[in-house]
């Protein structure tokens, strides 16, 4: 996505503030165009709310995105927002779980994740 200059946002149901100290932690600092908390929303994960504010910010419309996550709450958030590629990365939670609380493809590696989201310039959707 960096290489392709393609926006993305995290959404986490850490405060912003908690999530910024474990980006820069990283070194991911800069990396996130938008960084939705829950204290940014009304209603946090797995309620749509954050997935719909950080589209919202990054002017996507929820037809044209895609999410990925590792919990059922993201699963569910991205399902509730309409979003129609929704990936579970299996780390966490089993691939099993994660398509039951409505992941539409799983993943075990982000070399996976790439493949799923990219096809040559193009992002899926």
């Amino acid at each position: 996505l960096d290489r392709r200059s393609i926006p993305y946002a995290m959404v986490t149901n850490k405060t912003v503030a908690s999530a910024q100290e474990q980006i820069a932690h990283l070194g991911w600092t800069g990396r996130f165009a938008e960084v939705i908390g829950w204290d940014l929303v009304t209603h946090a994960k797995p309620a749509p709310d954050p997935a719909l504010e950080a589209l919202r910010r990054l002017e996507v419309p929820p037809e044209d995105a895609a999410y990925v996550g590792d919990q059922t709450p993201d699963m569910e958030c991205a399902s509730a927002a309409g979003i129609p590629l929704v990936i579970g990365l299996a780390h966490a939670r089993g691939a099993d779980t994660l398509a039951a609380a409505g992941a539409t493809y799983v993943a075990t590696t982000l070399a996976e994740v790439e493949a799923m989201l990219l096809r040559g310039d193009t992002i899926c959707a």
